[in-house]
C-alpha cells in the first residue's frame, strides 16, 4: 500500500474509531452511567477496536503483539495533543480551534510511531540505497531484505 493511501486509510479508521467510542459512550450515558465511568469504558473499547482497525487496514498486521506499543504511542500522541491544545492557547483563546489544531501534530506523531515501530514490517523497514555508480550507470539500487533485519544493507544491482 502505498503512503498516500496508508495515511488516507488511517484518517478513515480515525474518524470510524471515534464514532465507535463515541457510541459506546452515549449508550453508557444512556444506561445511567457515571460519565466519568462511561467514558472509561468507552476509552478502553475504543483502544482495543483502534488498535485491531489501524493494525489490520493501515498496515497490514493481524498481529496482537504490539498492543504493549500501540498504548505507548497513544500516551505520546496524547501528550503532543495536550502540548499542541497548551501552546495554542498562547496563540488563540478560542480553545476549539486549539483543540483542533492540536489534532494535526498528534495524528501525524500517531501515524509515524504507528509505522514504524507499533506495525513495523519487513517491508517498512526496506531502505533503497543507490550509490553514486548506480546513480550514473542508470541502474537502480535496492536493499536485501535478508539483510536489513540484521541492521546491514547491500546493494543489488538490476541492469537494464
Amino acid at each position: 500500500m502505498t503512503l498516500q493511501r496508508q495515511l488516507i486509510t488511517f484518517l478513515f479508521v480515525g474518524g470510524l474509531n471515534t464514532l465507535f467510542g463515541y457510541s459506546w459512550y452515549a449508550l453508557f450515558i444512556f444506561l445511567g452511567l457515571p460519565y466519568l465511568y462511561a467514558s472509561l469504558l468507552a476509552s478502553s473499547l475504543s483502544l482495543l477496536f483502534n488498535f485491531k482497525m489501524t493494525g489490520t487496514f493501515v498496515f497490514g498486521s493481524k498481529n496482537n503483539a504490539g498492543f504493549l506499543k500501540f498504548i505507548g504511542v497513544f500516551v505520546i500522541a496524547s501528550t503532543v495533543s495536550t502540548l499542541g491544545v497548551t501552546f495554542m492557547t498562547h496563540v488563540t483563546s478560542n480553545l476549539y480551534l486549539a483543540g483542533f489544531v492540536a489534532i494535526f501534530p498528534a495524528a501525524a506523531t500517531s501515524f509515524t510511531l504507528n509505522k514504524f515501530i507499533t506495525f513495523k514490517s519487513r517491508a517498512s523497514a526496506t531502505i533503497p540505497i543507490a550509490t553514486s555508480r548506480d546513480l550514473f550507470a542508470g541502474s537502480s539500487a535496492v536493499a536485501d531484505d535478508r539483510l536489513c533485519g540484521q541492521g546491514q544493507l547491500s546493494a543489488r544491482h538490476d541492469r537494464t
